[in-house]
């Protein structure tokens, strides 16, 4: 009987053998990880920015409204450097990608010397604002800065040609000042001050083009890509006005901005894992609030007015160097 079981047990575990082994996996349920690829971009930034329109800011009494002693185009805004880190991950052709950037400060001053026994000037509200200047100077600085991030789904839709669309986010500083000061002592008697904060949150869509690869050159070391996308904002603008601390007027605005940015490059690949990237770049706002622009909208200080708003475009411009690193 004992011989007639085991035999009975033996004749099962021959039959069934192959089939539980079949059905067992052989590989650990992570090896689908390996199908994922990526790259990992930190690029260094120096660019420069677009003046403000040429509004009347300040005038001599004699020349109401001329913006003769100040106008908001007169600031050089110059270079600024910045930063800006991208991740890609992808899975066949879809993938995510993740993306932030900062520039330094745009600052300038320009200075207006008391030289022709200038006594009496005007800032330029709505009505102007009559300013004492006798025995003084006015000196104007300008500061604008702009951070952003972005995070967006891609689509290699052919080769060497990658879709992409997703939420944006930019945010846009501009601080306006003009300081009167004694030309006898150096002192600052009155500090007047304009601060605009752009808060812009929508979508964009764009393309990424490897023109080499789109072009079947698959084992070129050289890169020559270029990169376009755009996209529909809404802006929360607060712009406030201050005379030597004191708040003369403050609005909350929200309007319709238009973002585009893109870019040419040209790079080498040193080995399978690292490139360096050239680029040429440019992001170009519209319907963005600066700060010199909301001096002709303000209301006559002392009175108790409502704050306008004034909105304009803005390009920001230069050069790019990318280190990008590839994972396996």
């Amino acid at each position: 009987m004992k011989t007639a079981f085991a035999g009975a047990v033996a004749c099962v575990a021959m039959t069934m053998g192959p089939a539980l082994s079949a059905d067992l996996p052989t590989k650990s349920p992570l090896t689908h990880i390996s199908d994922v690829t990526g790259y990992f971009e930190m690029s260094g930034l120096a660019m420069t920015r677009s003046k403000s329109d040429s509004v009347p800011l300040f005038s001599t009494a004699a020349a109401l409204g001329s913006g003769d002693i100040m106008r908001g185009d007169q600031f050089n805004m110059g270079w600024a450097g910045g930063a800006e880190a991208r991740g890609v991950l992808k899975k066949g052709p879809w993938g995510v990608e993740f993306a932030w950037f900062f520039m330094g400060n745009f600052d300038d001053t320009v200075n207006f010397p008391n030289s022709q026994g200038i006594t009496q000037a005007a800032i330029n509200t709505t009505p102007p604002t009559g300013y004492g200047l006798g025995g003084a100077h006015l000196s104007f600085n300008y500061i604008s800065g702009i951070i952003g991030a972005e995070a967006n789904g891609t689509w290699d839709v052919a080769r060497g040609v990658t879709l992409l669309a997703g939420p944006r986010y930019i945010k846009l500083h501009e601080d306006f000042s003009a300081r009167g000061i004694s030309n006898a002592s150096g002192a600052t008697f009155e500090i007047d001050q304009w601060k605009v904060h752009n808060s812009l949150l929508g979508g964009q869509i764009g393309a990424r083009i490897d023109f080499l690869k789109a072009f079947g050159q698959m084992g070129s070391p050289w890169i020559l890509e270029g990169n376009v996308r755009g996209g529909v904002f809404n802006n929360q603008i607060n712009s406030t006005v201050s005379a030597t601390g004191n708040l003369q007027s403050a609005g909350d605005f929200s309007s319709t901005a238009y973002a585009v940015q893109g870019g040419v490059g040209i790079g080498y690949r040193l080995n399978s894992n690292i490139a360096l990237i050239l680029a040429y770049d440019a992001l170009w706002l519209d319907g963005v609030a600066l700060a010199p622009s909301q001096v002709p909208v303000s209301p006559q200080f002392f009175t108790a007015g409502q704050q306008g708003l004034a909105t304009e475009s803005v390009l920001y411009q230069g050069a790019k160097l990318t280190l990008r690193v590839t994972g396996n």
